[in-house]
């Protein structure tokens, strides 16, 4: 099996992200255009989503070595209840 064959989840998720923010800047395309307003507003609403995703996946990064592992296995129904 080939690098590509194992990429398939990431190849089509690459995809769907193109598309996803194409379609997401065509809407706000005509909006932005209309008016000095619009574009404050959409660029502010972009730095706070970059800075969210940002900040989250910072998170993530930092945290990655407090993952938890469940000594017992537990069924999946459980796992919400867990509290370490």
């Amino acid at each position: 099996m080939g690098p590509d064959e194992k990429m398939i989840h990431y190849t089509l998720h690459h995809k769907l992200d193109i598309k996803h923010s194409e379609d997401f800047f065509d809407i706000l395309k005509q909006p932005f255009l209309k008016s000095k307003e619009n574009q404050y507003h959409i660029e502010q609403g972009l730095r706070l989503g970059a800075t969210l995703f940002n900040d989250m996946y910072l998170g993530l990064w930092r945290s990655r070595k407090r993952r938890w592992i469940l000594e017992t296995p537990m069924p999946p129904s459980r796992i919400a209840d867990y509290i370490p």
